[in-house]
């Protein structure tokens, strides 16, 4: 009896810890898609494009996401959630890294499509995982836990997003965010 009660304070620990990675990867999933928003009038002025055009490069993210999420919550019933939710921020954030190097618009319409693509498949396996590690005693609460990142992604990153646009340039707010993702896919997969 002792040694079962020891595997279950280790399964109670691991699934903490498990929404502890999860929450980190959810701020760097909304994150990444705010990046442009704050860089507009830098990304505007370099590559000279019209208001249509920016607003394009702002849209294309949600048509491919809402196009790709659907899908991704089937493939989730399908095959590895650990392993969509590990290749779903190694997409999105190689996407956000390589967006730093986009010198056209074209080239970061195609970028911030993929980033979209990545995070599309994030949302539906991570739920689905942090449903199964947290049963009806903590559900409610780690899915709470798990969304406030969504809104501190959101507003962290558009002032920082901002501020290293304004010092460094908006390249430099893409490469900060794409190489956190890419070192926190690192962890995930230690993990």
């Amino acid at each position: 009896e002792p040694e079962s009660l020891s595997i279950a304070m280790i399964n109670d620990r691991y699934k903490w810890l498990v929404l502890i990675l999860f929450w980190f990867i959810f701020f760097l999933n909304q994150a990444d898609r705010q990046v442009i928003f704050s860089v507009f009038p830098l990304v505007k002025g370099e590559l000279a494009l019209s208001d249509a055009q920016l607003g394009l490069l702002g849209s294309v993210f949600f048509w491919v996401y809402g196009l790709l999420v659907p899908l991704a919550g089937g493939l989730g019933d399908l095959f590895s959630r650990r392993w969509i939710v590990i290749l779903a921020l190694l997409v999105w954030s190689a996407a956000t890294l390589g967006s730093s190097l986009a010198g056209t618009l074209l080239a970061l319409v195609i970028l911030r499509g993929l980033t979209a693509g990545g995070e599309a498949f994030y949302y539906p396996a991570a739920n689905s995982m942090i449903s199964d590690y947290h049963g009806r005693e903590t559900r409610s609460t780690a899915m709470a836990i798990h969304q406030t990142s969504n809104y501190l992604g959101v507003v962290v990153s558009g002032g920082l997003a901002g501020y290293i646009g304004q010092h460094y340039g908006w390249r430099s707010s893409f490469a900060f965010f794409g190489g956190a993702g890419i070192l926190l896919a690192l962890v995930a997969i230690a993990t």
